[in-house]
């Protein structure tokens, strides 16, 4: 019997591939998967990224149409991504960024440096292109979308 099942266990992987790279065959790659997709933006009050006493809410975002842009320094895709964004600046579209700060947590990490993010932000956003009319700042991840 084991020698029956170690022969057929290589047929049963190969048609396990098969039928998983045949389903492939019919996916739409274009197809976004997200449960945001069509949905309200969540109630939230940030604050803003470059300016101390400024706060945006989604109260104050509603009526206009705009991409939401969620990035970081630390992420090697939005800073590839900067000059086509601001591409579409240049074209009329309205980007507005959400900043996640990377491994901040104010229970172990103490304050926070918000002098050194905004260098940073302004150093890479001259490097790479400034696409957004601002930035809001998620430093504790309450807004997930």
């Amino acid at each position: 019997m084991n020698r029956k099942l170690l022969a057929i266990a290589p047929l049963l992987a190969f048609a396990f591939v098969c039928v998983f790279l045949y389903q492939g065959l019919f996916a739409n790659p274009r197809e976004i998967q997200t449960g945001r997709i069509g949905h309200e933006m969540p109630a939230f009050t940030l604050p803003d990224l470059m300016q101390d006493n400024k706060q945006w809410t989604n109260e104050a975002l509603k009526g206009e149409v705009y991409l939401l842009n969620v990035w970081g320094t630390w992420c090697p895709t939005c800073l590839a991504e900067l000059g086509y964004l601001t591409k579409l600046r240049e074209q009329g579209v309205k980007i507005i960024g959400l900043y996640y700060v990377q491994g901040y947590d104010a229970d172990f990490d103490g304050p926070f440096d918000m002098q050194a993010l905004r260098t940073e932000v302004q150093d890479m956003l001259e490097r790479a292109g400034n696409p957004y009319q601002f930035n809001i700042l998620d430093l504790h991840r309450t807004l997930s979308l």
